[in-house]
């Protein structure tokens, strides 16, 4: 269909009107409409006509000023929002805003100088009546913590903190704990007992420089913070050979009692640490080669005509889960008790070099051991590079409770760069913590950020994770965490 002169100039003629007319988009460039674009444009009046103007479900140009209904979306250009933010009351206290640590526009309450946090301590006083010892018992990077004692309740522990994540996890925690005192007592010892939680607003503050902020003090003209109070019990220090118990060997500490190192080493130098932290390292398929490679050059022990006959004594079981491994890891089972003994003969403050010693020592067993029954160099050669540093490393993780719960460990790849999850927790008092802590799940919720600073006890000597801050609230599969994790792992150690 051939289209005349005229028709074809009135098409130009509009196309040219609609071009001029046609706001100009912020851009470097005008962009020229779509086909789609101009039909709405002329249809709009009709749309009105038959809906009404002021109908919502009508499509309307960008609003000359925000909607009077403010949980209803639109679009601001930057004019708008430098308009809004000019218009908003200073005075209006403000809810300090998530940043990296390096950010330089980060602000905690640890910005705020003493005289500021004095005064929020007095308001909390006046409100509750639980009277605050000003100076403080540790701080983090994300919140300060002070000693008090309520009228009711005895001593306690007072956070206060800027982080509405950090307070929106402890309300939840708060929620969890009270409902576990009837439903699953076991489970709820685990968390702190939270008394009070509320906000108050900071006097109005501001940098006390200008080149460098410094401090944030009390100024006239400055804006007022929403600061969050936690109230909870106040607990102890973990005791540090509850610590040892719990988390493993520490560096620092050198006068474990004779007892405490002999528990330690009975549960770190076993064969079920060392055959399970080796199945763990070796994938699947070099694994099964291993175990194949024994079988085939296993000597006949038992009438049965088995590799090993699990009757013919007493003593001939262990604890692994493969029965064709039994005779190389009982050859190094044989040469454990003298490992253990050059462990407890080392002096104290050298424990730590001599379980560097031990190790090295545990290596060359454990490759005579296997050379009696493997053949192929190949796989000789993958377990000497295993029972190096990766063996030490495993056991090592084995031996204590894990910072995060292996299964976020094994979904977060960030945790993984940073964290070894354990392939079988070794240490009773660990194992019965950690199962505690797993029972938690069933109400969903998922223990996060445990370790030495931040778990602490009661005085009853029950175990109690103070900080809640990075644990992960919801059904399994869609957790979250209340907090950023890389942030976590850079914060400074604080008590809480």
């Amino acid at each position: 269909m051939r289209i005349s002169k005229a028709k074809l100039h009135q098409i130009i003629k509009e196309e040219v009107a609609s071009l001029t007319e046609a706001p100009a988009p912020p851009t470097v460039f005008a962009r020229r409409r779509s086909p789609q674009q101009r039909r709405r444009d002329r249809d709009r009046e009709a749309v009105k006509d038959f809906f009404g103007a002021d109908d919502p479900l009508v499509t309307k140009a960008q609003p000359t000023k925000p909607p009077s209904d403010l949980d209803q979306t639109v679009v601001l250009d930057a004019d708008d929002l430098a308009a809004r933010a000019a218009a908003q009351d200073v005075a209006d206290p403000k809810q300090a805003t998530e940043r990296h640590l390096g950010d330089p526009k980060r602000i905690s309450i640890t910005s705020f100088d003493s005289d500021v946090r004095a005064k929020l301590l007095d308001t909390y006083t006046k409100e509750t009546g639980t009277e605050i010892d000003k100076t403080a018992l540790g701080q983090g990077e994300f919140g300060i913590v002070y000693g008090g004692e309520n009228p009711e309740y005895g001593s306690v522990a007072v956070k206060v903190t800027l982080s509405g994540q950090e307070m929106n996890a402890y309300k939840k925690i708060k929620k969890l704990k009270d409902s576990l005192e009837s439903q699953d007592p076991e489970a709820g010892n685990v968390l702190p007992t939270i008394l009070d939680i509320r906000t108050l607003v900071s006097v109005p503050v501001g940098p006390e420089g200008t080149v460098r902020p410094g401090k944030y003090v009390e100024k006239e003209g400055g804006r007022p913070y929403k600061v969050f109070i936690i109230e909870m019990e106040l607990l102890e220090k973990l005791d540090p050979e509850v610590r040892l118990d719990v988390f493993g060997l520490d560096p620092t500490q050198e006068d474990y009692s004779p007892e405490v190192r002999k528990r330690f080493v009975e549960e770190y130098l076993t064969i079920q640490n060392i055959y399970s932290s080796l199945e763990q390292i070796f994938d699947d398929i070099r694994w099964e080669k291993l175990i194949d490679q024994v079988e085939a050059n296993a000597v006949n022990e038992g009438p049965t005509g088995r590799s090993i006959d699990l009757q013919s004594s007493p003593t001939a079981a262990l604890p692994i889960k493969d029965e064709r491994l039994f005779p190389p890891f009982r050859e190094i089972d044989k040469r454990l008790p003298r490992l253990r003994k050059a462990y407890l003969d080392a002096p104290a403050n050298v424990q730590v070099y001599a379980l560097h010693d031990i190790h090295d020592h545990l290596k060359n067993i454990i490759m005579k051991a296997f050379a009696k029954y493997v053949e192929d160099e190949s796989v000789l050669d993958q377990l000497d590079i295993y029972t190096g540093y990766l063996l030490r490393k495993q056991m090592t993780a084995n031996a204590k409770l894990p910072q995060y719960d292996p299964e976020a460990i094994e979904a977060l790849p960030g945790l993984r760069a940073r964290i070894l999850p354990p392939s079988e927790i070794q240490s009773r008092v660990a194992k019965n913590f950690y199962k505690r802590l797993k029972k938690l799940e069933k109400w969903d919720a998922q223990y996060g950020d445990v370790h030495a600073n931040n778990l602490m006890q009661r005085p009853s000597g029950d175990l109690v994770v103070a900080d809640v801050g990075l644990f992960l609230f919801g059904p399994r599969g869609g957790r979250r965490h209340a907090r950023s994790i890389t942030e976590r792992f850079k914060r400074l150690a604080g008590l809480i």
